[in-house]
């Protein structure tokens, strides 16, 4: 049976008639997963909102710590400070913190390569 007219009958039977506002919509998570996720796809395509690789082109990359660059490029710890000790990459200190522009440390990497 359609849920949506099982939803009706029960609105019905518990004494609501069709000029009410409520409704009663009877679904699964996965159905109001598929809904949310294709509810931002529309928002995302009809008012120009940009994911996070649009973002970097446009230089509003958010800065990454010592470990997540590590992460990003696959080394250890010790190999990010020794290029940033010896300046192979560029970084910024905000307060005590060093951070790093990701898109401007694989642009300082390549340019060294060559």
């Amino acid at each position: 049976m359609n849920p949506l007219r099982l939803a009706s009958q029960s609105a019905v039977a518990a004494g609501r008639t069709a000029d009410d506002n409520n409704i009663i919509i009877v679904t699964t998570p996965s159905q109001i997963q598929d809904y949310i996720n294709s509810a931002i796809q529309t928002a995302v395509v009809n008012y120009g909102l940009t994911g996070p690789s649009q973002s970097n082109k446009d230089g509003d990359e958010k800065p990454v710590t010592v470990k997540e660059l590590c992460a990003f490029l696959g080394v250890t710890e010790a190999t990010v400070i020794r290029y940033r000790q010896k300046g192979r990459i560029p970084f910024m200190k905000l307060g005590s913190r060093i951070l790093f522009n990701k898109s401007a440390v694989m642009a300082a990497l390549e340019s060294k390569k060559k």
